[in-house]
């Protein structure tokens, strides 16, 4: 048998090495590499990438004068978003994961990206694929750890193409363009305000007839408890066109309303009163938490213990707050009605409940109303007491004309007709049975229209 020579077998030993070291660098770096790019994407999930930008603060010296220079540097985070990462009611900043610069950031771990590429790449980032991904408020579900929680959004705006962003303060809880004054929910990204809300796009959509949100993005949670963003379909009525919008069908619509009042109910506490529509035309707009016109009670109500439910409709809108009973300590029925010498049953307007529920203008200025309980038999009065017999509870309905006795329901081109409101405070029982009082405030709102409406609400 032949013997190999001792050059041979040297050269096989370091052949036998550096297969043995490229072998040991494929289990150690090149596998485990591979394998993580590959759960952080694949061709339609990735993992969303979150970007944040601060300033840093540099002093130099002016080469020529010698005098002290601030400038300020910009850098730029790149992270995924882990489920549990953001607090309730809050925001940050994502990319479109299928963005074509954006793809670039998969390529390798985000923590190796020097500082230099990361400028280079967010500069080469179109705008197009910003989105907010907004954790919801408690009230809208935003405690619950998965992505029931999280809603993203594309962050340009549907008519001006401007950048929008999500406020979390309360009595705003929306996304914004600061542009054209266009607002969207938070809950669907339906347009409810400015030009956007009633259907105006300077892109595909053209009529106003058509529902209008911001495009999204389906979201779902991956192994690690990353959130991962699926490919969108980029069509109107699917996931939305960037910078154009999404359109909701009547259905669609109608499923998400009764979705955000389901959800309402379980933070209140009750069956709200609240109905995807009420009367012909009154859509949903959007629910809030409200402090039920806390400031006419001076304190005698909790800050934000109520729900409010806000509609339109084509000639105003209309708000309907609604508060457990015994969140509103100060309210007394004794004393709320008077009847005057004809038999009239109207409401005593110097009951503070009834006067402050009412949300009464102040005399004098545009609008009148007579507090005397000495009201002589020829007084038409425009309130109204009734108690109704169609299981709507007991209401008091407070509707002002101007100031020259007019109905502010009438044409009347002399005037501004500011008094064109109504309000009604109504107390019940709710659906499941618990006493609650409910305020309706109306705009461009007929009386008898308003009585219809206080009917039709889910209060017993």
């Amino acid at each position: 048998m032949l013997k190999p020579r001792s050059g041979a077998v040297a050269r096989y030993g370091i052949l036998f090495v550096v297969a043995s070291t490229v072998l040991a660098l494929a289990v150690v770096v090149i596998i485990p590499y591979v394998t993580t790019l590959s759960s952080h994407s694949s061709i339609d999930k990735r993992r969303l990438v979150a970007v944040e930008t601060n300033s840093i603060q540099r002093h130099t010296l002016d080469s020529t004068t010698g005098e002290p220079i601030t400038t300020f540097d910009q850098t730029y985070d790149f992270h995924y978003v882990r489920v549990g990462d953001m607090s309730p009611n809050s925001s940050v900043w994502v990319l479109n994961p299928f963005d074509s610069m954006v793809e670039t950031l998969y390529q390798k771990p985000l923590g190796s990206i020097t500082e230099k590429e990361r400028k280079d790449i967010y500069s080469k980032i179109d705008r197009f694929a910003f989105y907010q991904l907004v954790r919801l408020p408690k009230w809208l579900g935003g405690s619950e750890n998965d992505t029931s929680a999280y809603r993203a959004y594309n962050a340009i705006t549907l008519t001006v193409k401007c950048e929008l962003r999500y406020w979390p303060d309360p009595g705003r809880l929306r996304l914004e363009d600061p542009c054209a004054g266009d607002m969207y929910r938070p809950w669907d990204g339906l347009a409810i305000a400015g030009p956007a809300g009633v259907g105006m796009s300077s892109g595909f959509i053209l009529s106003a007839s058509n529902v209008q949100g911001l495009p999204t993005l389906d979201l779902s949670v991956d192994n690690d408890g990353y959130i991962v963003a699926q490919k969108p379909d980029e069509s109107p009525h699917k996931n939305g066109v960037a910078g154009e919008g999404r359109v909701f069908s009547e259905s669609e619509l109608q499923a998400s309303n009764q979705a955000l009042i389901d959800t309402a109910n379980i933070y209140a506490g009750y069956k709200l009163p609240f109905t995807t529509q009420l009367l012909q035309g009154q859509t949903l707009k959007d629910i809030q938490p409200s402090s039920f016109d806390y400031e006419y009670f001076h304190g005698g109500i909790s800050p934000y213990s109520s729900m409010q439910a806000s509609y339109s409709y084509p000639d105003g809108f209309l708000t309907i707050d609604s508060a457990l009973l015994d969140k509103v300590p100060l309210f007394n029925l004794s004393g709320s009605t008077i009847t005057l010498r004809n038999g009239t049953v109207m409401p005593n307007l110097d009951n503070p409940s009834l006067s402050s529920l009412l949300n009464l203008p102040t005399p004098g200025i545009s609008c009148y109303y007579h507090s005397s309980n000495s009201l002589g038999s020829n007084f038409t009065a425009p309130y109204s007491l009734k108690v109704s017999s169609h299981g709507s509870g007991t209401f008091a309905i407070f509707y002002a004309p101007d100031r020259n006795g007019k109905s502010a329901d009438q044409s009347d081109t002399t005037q501004s007709n500011q008094c064109s409101f109504g309000d009604a405070i109504v107390w019940g029982k709710s659906t499941d049975g618990k006493d609650i009082i409910v305020h309706v405030h109306a705009y461009n709102y007929m009386i008898d229209k308003l009585v219809d409406l206080v009917q039709a609400l889910s209060i017993k």
